[in-house]
């Protein structure tokens, strides 16, 4: 039987295309990379010689469109979750049959040809990689490479990565249960705008002016978004500018104190979050002058501040830190310590912000107040002058629990159950007794 005219077409494209290219294009065409397509050509007769010649000359008339479409009917698709894959897993054996290919014009054609349809799935749903890919700038790229041109660190990359979603980050499970990913210059660019966002607490703090203990408390109440262990620069942005919409652009009232001393003086570091949610509410209300763009230039009616706070304190504050019940007992924090190490001042370990950290139950702290007294508090409640305190409370017998010549401590305790009695002796002979 004489070959078709699209057949003799073929034949003289690009010079001389030899039959046998023809019916390996064609049996690709029509039996795809299963079951050895070539061999089962050559046991069958004339006619179907004819037709794979047929299909061939089709697809090289048609080059590359044809060809492209060919792999793309044959190929076969990735099981499960996965969307990425390799040469050899989606084309099956092609690769080694274009090297068994006799002419070397066509089986470098086939090989550039089938390169240029990997590199174009790059940007499909299913991208192919491999060793057997051409090498190109998307596909070589690891994630390695990628951490040493934005320096940082491997691990850093990857958690950036994994918040991505699938449809951005195309990735492969290998079979010992490490990941694959698939660094295009979409993803780098994405990745790097969300390293970009993620900040330290430290820096979050700088940019609000807050303390870090304070940006630790607004992240625990979600009010910054944290995610391995670091915070959202966006989030902080976003929440100084929500705090700005809610100022009252007008005069503040007479006795309006500003925003940091507010958070100075009456809000403690562990109701940091409450309090910005009560502003955020409108619940306290904040001033601002026109044209001001940080949230320390607003301003808080004192009144309104010191009635909130009081209203809500016993109900809120379940501990304290050692320096915080300094604060509360007036006296400093050296002094707090060294009643927590004499055992006076009992606490308890928990956790903060994953880490463990001793601190005063409201409980531990009253306790302490219903049985210890600073003695200049009971001298001065006495009318007696503090430097003639220890003298007052020797002559008056009044049990030292605390002090420097009792335990070494900075500041002497007594025990308030012992503030009633009276010995009357003699304060001269004071510094006797306590020897």
């Amino acid at each position: 039987a004489a070959l078709t005219p699209a057949c003799r077409n073929a034949l003289a494209v690009d010079g001389v295309t030899p039959l046998s290219v023809l019916i390996w294009l064609g049996a690709l065409s029509k039996h795809g990379l299963r079951d050895k397509p070539l061999k089962r050509a050559t046991r069958q007769g004339m006619a179907d010689v004819i037709d794979l010649a047929e299909r061939g000359a089709a697809m090289v008339s048609g080059w590359p469109g044809e060809f492209f479409r060919a792999l793309n009917a044959h190929r076969v698709q990735a099981p499960g979750q996965e969307s990425l894959q390799l040469l050899n897993l989606a084309l099956p054996g092609l690769t080694r049959r274009i090297r068994k290919l006799g002419d070397t014009h066509w089986r470098v054609r086939i090989q550039a040809t089938l390169d240029a349809y990997t590199a174009g799935s790059i940007h499909t749903r299913s991208p192919i990689i491999g060793r057997n890919v051409q090498s190109h700038e998307a596909v070589n790229t690891t994630v390695a490479s990628v951490a040493r041109s934005l320096r940082i660190r491997t691990e850093s990359l990857s958690l950036a990565i994994d918040n991505l979603t699938d449809d951005q980050v195309k990735t492969r499970h290998t079979a010992n249960g490490r990941s694959r990913r698939l660094m295009t210059p979409e993803v780098i660019q994405k990745v790097h705008a969300v390293l970009e966002d993620r900040i330290s607490i430290k820096n979050a703090a700088r940019l609000l002016g807050l303390s870090a203990p304070r940006i630790e408390q607004l992240a625990n109440a979600k009010l910054l978004i944290r995610q391995a262990g670091r915070l959202s620069k966006r989030a902080c942005n976003t929440l100084q500018r929500s705090l700005m919409q809610v100022c009252v652009h007008g005069e503040a009232p007479s006795e309006a104190i500003r925003f940091s001393d507010t958070l100075r003086f009456w809000i403690p570091v562990s109701r940091s979050s409450e309090f910005f949610e009560a502003v955020l509410s409108g619940e306290l209300a904040t001033y601002s002058e026109t044209g001001a763009n940080s949230i320390h230039a607003m301003l808080l009616a004192r009144e309104r501040v010191m009635a909130w706070a009081s209203a809500r304190s016993d109900q809120v504050i379940e501990w304290l830190s050692v320096p915080d019940c300094a604060t509360r007992l007036g006296i400093k924090q050296e002094v707090a310590y060294h009643l927590v190490r004499v055992g006076l001042l009992h606490t308890r370990q928990t956790m903060i912000n994953r880490r463990v950290a001793q601190v005063v139950t409201m409980e531990a702290l009253q306790q302490f107040e219903r049985c210890y007294e600073s003695l200049s508090k009971a001298a001065m409640r006495a009318g007696i002058n503090w430097r003639h305190g220890v003298a007052w409370a020797c002559s008056n017998n009044i049990k030292f629990a605390s002090g420097p010549q009792i335990d070494g401590g900075r500041q002497y305790f007594v025990h308030i159950r012992s503030l009633g009695r009276n010995s009357g002796r003699n304060a001269d002979h004071s510094m006797t007794v306590m020897k």
